[in-house]
């Protein structure tokens, strides 16, 4: 089978004896080999190398996505479903090679867009708050929620699950100061509510139990906060839904997150110097 003329023109040898083919797309010539332009069928290398050189042919990929995001995404999302073994390793090792473009990226999302950064951090607070401290909080309210007075081994039965540490001021603080036990059940009525306000609204509103969170509040924690260093660091499940890292957050006086600022595979690739 004789090679076509157009064929002849897009394929030269130099003086050396090295094959080079002419992309169709931007023109240039380069050397001819895997590192510049892709095979036509991996198990048939015999069949050659495509038109475009990769450069082009990523161009042309990138673009033909954006123009059918929706049919990309359902090829996607069914690729990974079909290699969740592939899709794991990929995200592992993209995440592992842009580490710095997580951070940027985060950083530069944080500036432009501090609403929302402040919404999610309001509406995902947890307590920046030891175990030693939390079993002081628990043995001070006589391991009973300290709206309703279930104890934790009724919270167990009741609902499955034990006391959860309560925003007493749902705009406070993160740390001891404004942590008490609460049952599920109080906890989910009481919502985004001022803990008094809403307390004091209850049927089973009791002056002797809300004596006991205002002294805890106010007096009583202070005995057994503990000292924390400048940053909090929290361990964030990966797009993949399997694997984690670790990022360091930067805190303001209430233990609210503020700004990222550095970002870990594991925990002891963080560097803490970067904390001012």
């Amino acid at each position: 089978m004789g090679v076509s003329k157009k064929h002849k023109t897009y394929r030269r040898t130099d003086t050396k004896g090295v094959t080079e083919r002419k992309c169709t797309t931007c023109l240039e010539w380069m050397v001819e080999d895997t590192n510049n332009f892709y095979l036509m069928n991996k198990q048939f290398p015999e069949r050659g190398y495509t038109s475009r050189c990769k450069s082009c042919n990523a161009k042309n990929n990138s673009e033909h996505q954006k123009s059918n995001k929706e049919r990309y995404y359902q090829y996607k999302t069914g690729w990974y479903k079909s290699n969740p073994k592939k899709a794991k390793e990929q995200r592992a090792d993209w995440h592992q090679e842009h580490k710095e473009k997580r951070i940027d990226d985060h950083r530069r999302f944080a500036k432009t867009n501090p609403e929302k950064i402040r919404e999610y951090n309001q509406s995902h607070r947890n307590h920046d708050i030891t175990k030693r401290e939390w079993e002081n909080c628990l043995r001070y309210f006589n391991h009973q929620c300290a709206y309703c007075g279930i104890t934790e081994e009724e919270s167990l039965k009741r609902y499955k699950q034990r006391l959860h540490k309560d925003h007493y001021d749902c705009e406070g603080a993160n740390d001891l100061s404004n942590a008490i036990p609460s049952c599920k059940s109080c906890n989910s009525l009481k919502h985004k509510d001022d803990g008094k306000t809403w307390f004091m609204e209850q049927e089973f509103f009791k002056q002797d139990n809300l004596n006991c969170i205002d002294l805890w509040i106010t007096k009583s924690c202070k005995d057994y906060m503990e000292v924390k260093p400048p940053y909090i660091i929290t361990r964030k499940q990966n797009e993949d839904k399997r694997t984690y890292h670790w990022e360091l957050w930067s805190v303001d006086d209430k233990r609210n997150m503020v700004e990222l600022v550095d970002i870990g595979d594991k925990k002891k690739d963080l560097d803490l110097s970067l904390i001012h």
